[in-house]
């Protein structure tokens, strides 16, 4: 599976202006174990609350510890949501848009998730092993939802997908309110000052910068792929589609992140700095050097004990890979 130029790009919009091959390529490693475990954890939910297929409800319910990326998923779809709301006004009258929200009237919670079931789940999720009921198919694996594919943007009525997300966190009692400020004031000061430096280093490229700062999975089938590799057929709908691909980016962003913050301890481990500019100015120096497989590495050896190997492809039903934590937040 090579998606090493689309990796490349993305670590270019995220501040890694030298990308080396090398590293990319461990990245992608990174990113298929990452989404290898957040396909089969969420799927293991899901069989949990009697449905084959992983809607976002599993996928909240999976992440409702990482609340910072939790953040970020509701801030990313309400974006996409105003967004596509104003586009869309200019172009629909007020008739259309009244049948079209009698058409698709708001779906009912699941009731799966109910405040007293929950701690249940959790703990079936912490037995050993993954108890799945599906085999992996002989024929083409569906990898849409069986109904009808609707865009997730679709604007202006109920049930976008930023209200359903908005829908689970309620039915799941997720206070989102209540993260790490530290977290937030780090990845917010990387982010500042990580497309300044990239703009000092290459003012006359500032075009790419910005066009692969928004670059996205959304339109490769990095998804498909994956879900290729894995011993089962795991199928998901729509909306849980496109948050797989949301959070492909995110673990690549975290993971550059984590390689940088580990950077910064380091310098003021090493060497105490004179004034505060020079504090500031720790990431936009550093961004010229380019992520290291030992410094990738050293992050995934912190939340998985040792580095995904590429031999464990394709992956086996008693892999202990689809375990753990995941590089977020």
């Amino acid at each position: 599976m090579e998606f090493q130029k689309d990796i490349g790009e993305i670590m270019y919009g995220l501040g890694e202006y030298k990308a080396i091959p090398q590293t990319i390529e461990a990245v992608q490693s990174v990113l298929i174990k990452q989404i290898s475990m957040l396909l089969v954890q969420s799927a293991e939910i899901a069989c949990i609350r009697g449905s084959h297929e992983i809607s976002t409800i599993d996928i909240i319910f999976l992440l409702r510890k990482y609340k910072y990326t939790l953040n970020k998923i509701v801030q990313y779809y309400k974006h996409k949501r105003d967004k596509n709301t104003s586009i869309y006004l200019e172009n629909v009258n007020n008739e259309e848009q009244v049948e079209y929200e009698r058409a698709h009237k708001k779906q009912k919670k699941s009731g799966c998730f109910k405040s007293e079931k929950i701690n249940d789940v959790a703990n079936s999720l912490e037995d050993d092993g993954f108890n799945f009921n599906f085999t992996k198919s002989s024929t083409n694996i569906d990898y849409k939802n069986e109904t009808e594919v609707i865009n997730p943007y679709l604007i202006n009525r109920k049930n976008t997908i930023y209200n359903n997300i908005i829908d689970v966190l309620e039915e799941l009692n997720v206070d989102l309110e209540e993260y790490d400020e530290k977290i937030v004031k780090a990845h917010n000061s990387w982010a500042l000052k990580t497309g300044a430096a990239m703009l000092k280093i290459e003012p006359e490229l500032g075009e790419y910068y910005q066009k692969y700062k928004s670059k996205t999975f959304h339109d490769t089938d990095f998804l498909k792929k994956v879900l290729e590799l894995l011993p089962w057929s795991i199928k998901y709908d729509t909306y849980a589609c496109d948050i797989f691909q949301f959070l492909a980016k995110e673990t690549i962003s975290c993971l550059i992140f984590q390689v940088h913050q580990n950077r910064i301890k380091k310098n003021l481990k090493s060497k105490k700095p004179s004034v505060i500019e020079e504090i500031e100015n720790i990431l936009a120096i550093q961004i010229e050097k380019p992520i290291t497989i030992e410094e990738i590495t050293e992050i995934t050896n912190d939340t998985w004990c040792n580095l995904y190997i590429k031999k464990e492809i394709p992956f086996m039903p008693s892999s202990d890979i689809f375990k753990g934590k995941f590089i977020l937040d």
